[in-house]
């Protein structure tokens, strides 16, 4: 005697997404700096590859900070620098405007959280 063999049609089949990890941005500027938006930008593709043309916009909050949840692959390493403009003249800076190394991250949890505190931007 032979086995039936049955066909399960593909709708009835559940499709299983699943989504890269998740990195966000807390991002906190003095009271005197509000500007509406500030930009991330980054060594990779998906941060605009150093471009601040190609940036990614963050808008402040009502509570007066910026907060951007974005997906990298898990184990992604990445540099970055806050700027208040798409332009270099518009940079972060530290607490007595000089310059500051870059910013770091890795992408090593599904859910990741960075927590920034910005000092001041280079206005030029």
């Amino acid at each position: 005697m032979a086995k039936k063999i049955e066909t399960v049609a593909k709708a009835d089949v559940p499709e299983i997404v699943v989504k890269p990890p998740t990195i966000s941005f807390n991002i906190g500027v003095p009271p005197t700096l509000t500007p509406e938006y500030i930009y991330i930008c980054g060594n990779i593709e998906e941060l605009g590859a150093w471009e601040p043309t190609r940036a990614i916009r963050v808008k402040r909050s009502k509570r007066g900070t910026y907060g951007r949840t974005l997906r990298f692959p898990l184990g992604t390493e990445f540099e970055y620098k806050i700027l208040s403009d798409t332009r270099w003249g518009a940079v972060e800076k530290g607490r007595y405007t000089e310059e500051i190394v870059n910013r770091k991250a890795v992408v090593a949890e599904e859910k990741n959280r960075l927590i920034i505190q910005v000092m001041d931007f280079r206005n030029e």
